[in-house]
């Protein structure tokens, strides 16, 4: 039996950082989303999300950072995933600094 199609998640707006510096509570915000049950946060050294990249699952729509990230620019994005299992479209990709 072929199920109805579903749409996407949609793609989760970032709230904070967008650029400057991460603030003292290290925390990742972005925008709920409809139907989404988890959401997948990627961070790495470059734009293209590759140089010593990390991948975060978390459940709502703020996660601190428990690791300490290395001093310098960092850039990050975040995708939704629905209860079926699908994974929309990824958020514009944004930087923060990390100061030492």
């Amino acid at each position: 039996r072929v199920e109805t199609p579903q749409p996407l998640p949609a793609a989760p707006t970032v709230i904070a950082p967008r650029k400057g510096p991460l603030g003292p509570s290290a925390q990742l915000s972005f925008t709920v989303v409809p139907g989404a049950t988890e959401y997948h946060i990627e961070i790495a050294r470059d734009a293209d999300l590759i140089v010593d990249a990390r991948q975060l699952v978390a459940t709502a729509t703020a996660h601190v950072l428990t690791e300490p990230l290395a001093a310098g620019k960092w850039f990050w994005r975040v995708t939704a995933k629905s209860a079926d299992g699908f994974i929309g479209l990824p958020s514009k990709v944004y930087s923060f600094e990390v100061k030492r």
